[in-house]
């Protein structure tokens, strides 16, 4: 989503680009706080153990399937 732990804006869009750059370069509170959210979604999305756990779905689904 737009406003959680960066931006986004449409392909080609080199002016919202630059604007959206100078706008993290200016406001110290504002890059804090996109590295603190973005540090979250990787820790909620992607730890350690829910990345083992998907794997390990990957190896059960293909055993079985060849059995």
């Amino acid at each position: 989503k737009d406003g959680e732990g960066g931006f986004l804006f449409p392909v080609g869009d080199h002016a919202m680009l630059a604007a959206r750059t100078i706008s993290l370069l200016e406001d110290d509170r504002l890059r804090n706080d996109f590295g603190r959210m973005s540090r979250q979604i990787v820790i909620d999305r992607a730890s350690h153990e829910k990345q083992m756990a998907f794997v390990a779905s990957i190896y059960e689904r293909l055993s079985s399937a060849r059995l």
